[in-house]
């Protein structure tokens, strides 16, 4: 039996090539779960503690993944599934009794459009509530797909701890588990035969780990790395045998696993260590308006009490991590700008660490509507109602009242009456394709900033003119 799990576990390992290279793994205790984030992803711890945003991922196609914890006892479980059911969701299912996946989308303070997918599942008790939020950059069904196709590629990468830690460390100083005066952290005990690493350390800063099993003497041990048999021993007649394991280069949370078995008994236990280096572990991550705005928070997460010093383009500043492992600054940056931040990190018993960010400061919607206001031109109707080839991919600047709204390939379509005699009928129709996910409605009074296209629009039996939108002010 023991050969053939070895035979499964190789089987499965060889079916994980397509999977994404792997670049940092990160244990949330509070959560009781742990991620393994993949090349180019960005992830930032929450603060939500026992309960809250856990953490959240940006993903290299821009889309923001977050996981979310609460308690959710089984008489409550149908009441909360329900609620997304029932909301102001636009679609909503049960996948299984104790599981929901929802669809929506929103205006964010911009004013672009956001698709958001929320998948809720309720295990022993605790709700694992995943939300995923992109701004769609092509059809509304293709951009579903791509989202979904994200949001199950992190849920994959996810896996469940034998327990949640409602006072853990902070998820930041997770690698560091102190400084080395306590054991592993005992997940799980089981079985006939006792079996027990006695002085497997909490963290090693090298990819190799000692220690001693102490169990019944000639038993049988086998011990594995995060689910993979590597060492076969016999312990001796004082019931000990001295292990050495290969935990490989990955930083983070491992998991040791010991199964003894003697005459016709055995047992398990299970630990949980981290791999990492003696240097001090320093963390930036910028709050997410730093790219659309020019104030923003950069935080720093380290572990509690580390002195830190940040140098930004044109001062250098200080600070100390607080109890919950981290500490932020309150920055600003011009428009255009890019910069760059650099944090040390300095604790007893240490190296002092560095991190580095490079922030570039995006433009808002209203400063990039502002600069396609400069180059919009007035062009009377009728001349680009007669002649809308001459007028082609001129920017134009319109304002009207919406008297229809279509679709067309899944984005929004208007037509646009853009003249207001003091009768106060509207004429004048222009067709507006829209590239986005906006909420319109019949009666809109609004000014489009876009570009005039050569084709023209048949609506009422006259052909009017067709404005590709860019931006839309109210």
């Amino acid at each position: 039996m023991l050969y053939r799990r070895m035979g499964v576990l190789m089987a499965l390992c060889a079916m994980c090539v397509s999977a994404p290279a792997l670049a940092e793994t990160y244990v949330f205790p509070s959560a009781g779960v742990k991620f393994a984030a993949a090349d180019g992803e960005t992830v930032v711890p929450g603060q939500g503690g026992a309960g809250g945003e856990i953490f959240s991922v940006r993903t290299v196609s821009g889309a923001r993944i977050a996981l979310s914890v609460a308690e959710a006892p089984d008489a409550s479980r149908d009441a909360l599934l329900d609620a997304y059911r029932d909301g102001f969701y636009q679609a909503a299912s049960r996948t299984s009794q104790n599981a929901i996946s929802a669809r929506s989308a929103y205006l964010d303070p911009q004013g672009e459009p956001v698709l958001r997918l929320t998948d809720v599942e309720i295990r022993d008790g605790v709700a694992y509530t995943f939300t995923a939020d992109m701004a769609p950059a092509q059809p509304a069904d293709a951009a579903e797909a791509a989202l979904r196709a994200e949001l199950d590629s992190l849920k994959d990468r996810l896996a469940f701890l034998s327990e949640r830690y409602i006072n853990p460390a902070n998820p930041a100083t997770a690698a560091d588990n102190g400084d080395g005066d306590g054991g592993a952290r005992l997940l799980r005990r089981a079985g006939g035969v006792a079996v027990e690493a006695v002085d497997l350390p909490a963290w090693v800063g090298g990819r190799t780990v000692h220690f001693t099993v102490s169990t019944e003497p000639g038993a049988n041990v086998l011990a594995s790395t995060d689910g993979s048999p590597q060492v076969f021993a016999q312990a001796d007649d004082s019931g000990q045998c001295a292990l050495t394991l290969d935990l490989g280069e990955e930083e983070g949370a491992h998991i040791i696993s010991l199964l003894a078995s003697a005459a016709d008994k055995a047992g398990a236990a299970e630990y949980e260590l981290l791999l990492a280096d003696r240097t001090a572990p320093v963390l930036l991550r910028a709050s997410e308006k730093a790219v659309s705005s020019g104030s923003f928070d950069l935080y720093v997460y380290s572990l509690p009490g580390a002195a830190i010093e940040l140098t930004t383009p044109f001062s250098t500043m200080k600070g100390r991590v607080n109890s919950q492992g981290f500490m932020f600054f309150s920055l600003s940056i011009k428009r255009g700008a890019e910069n760059a931040y650099i944090a040390k990190a300095d604790i007893d018993g240490r190296q002092p660490g560095e991190a580095r960010l490079t922030l570039r400061r995006e433009d808002l919607q209203s400063e990039k509507a502002a600069d396609f206001r400069q180059t919009a031109q007035a062009i009377p109707y009728k001349r680009i109602s007669d002649n809308p080839s001459v007028y082609a991919n001129r920017s134009v600047e319109i304002r009207g009242k919406v008297e229809r709204v279509g679709e067309a390939n899944g984005y929004p379509t208007l037509i646009l009456n853009t003249s207001n005699p003091k009768s106060g009928v509207w004429g004048d129709p222009v067709y507006v394709a829209c590239r986005a996910l906006l909420n319109f409605q019949e009666g809109d009074v609004m000014t489009v900033l876009g570009v005039s296209r050569a084709q023209t629009y048949r609506y009422n039996g006259n052909d009017i003119p067709v404005i590709e939108g860019a931006f839309y002010l109210k």
